[in-house]
């Protein structure tokens, strides 16, 4: 009688953990954002200009919100700077990001 209470005990507590397991994966909360484009073209004396991701590179990195961008510096001191920036609303196991030498091989942002 003693090992029947305690199959049982183990039962309740793996069927209650699984439960919690499952409803904490299907309530992911998603933080209300602003999308990337809306980041400034002007900081300071850089002013940006908007590159197109190719959609090879965006099929490789999925779900998302990027933002490709090429700031020049107005007194030519500097030639340019890129900015990436990449926004993945989700983190749970089955929706990974891209490996870098995935997305090193398709972008090339000189053309």
């Amino acid at each position: 009688m003693n090992s029947h209470f305690r199959f049982v005990v183990v039962v309740i507590l793996l069927s209650g953990t699984a439960l919690f397991l499952y409803a904490r994966s299907h309530s992911e909360v998603l933080p209300v954002r602003q999308p990337l484009a809306a980041f400034p073209y002007q900081l300071g004396e850089w002013k940006g200009t908007d590159v197109e991701i190719q959609q090879e590179v965006l099929d490789v990195l999925g779900s998302g919100d990027f933002l490709l961008r090429v700031y020049q510096d107005s007194s030519l001191r500097q030639a340019y700077i890129d900015l990436f920036l990449a926004y993945f609303p989700s983190q749970r196991a089955g929706d990974t990001i891209h490996s870098q030498e995935q997305a090193g091989s398709l972008w090339n942002p000189a053309g």
